[in-house]
């Protein structure tokens, strides 16, 4: 059976009452129960960005922030990759430890995709999101 209830940002919330009631996002539950760890201050990280329970993986508040999806408000597909519209080309930014990392900007859509992945690769590992280019 499903425990909780889906809190507005998609994640679900289950609540534990104890002599003090709490509420824990139900993937802090399984990675607690897969790997009798208790993740503490980190965050639990959905590696393939779906719920799934075998996927589950400690991250700094960065790592998983590198983790995350395109925006669906940008004006590109890509992940990192933005329209500059003083220079009319793609533009490419990533962004670690708080600072944002300029990559440069490119004719086509595609290669600021691949240009963004290369930097995703180098500056954000195995947290790297990338891009699917066609």
């Amino acid at each position: 059976m499903i425990a909780g209830a889906r809190h507005h940002t998609g994640y679900w919330d289950v609540k534990i009452t104890t002599d003090r009631s709490r509420i824990y996002k139900s993937h802090r539950i399984v990675y607690f129960l897969q790997t009798s760890q208790d993740p503490g201050l980190l965050q639990v990280d959905h590696v393939n960005g779906l719920s799934d329970p075998l996927t589950l993986r400690l991250a700094t508040k960065n790592e998983n922030l590198w983790n995350k999806l395109p925006q669906k408000n940008s004006s590109s597909k890509y992940k990192g990759v933005s329209w500059d519209n003083q220079h009319k080309k793609w533009r490419v930014r990533i962004t670690k430890n708080k600072k944002r990392i300029d990559i440069g900007r490119f004719v086509t859509e595609e290669d600021a995709a691949v240009a963004y992945n290369k930097a995703a690769l180098e500056h954000h590992g195995k947290f790297a999101k990338l891009n699917k280019v066609e």
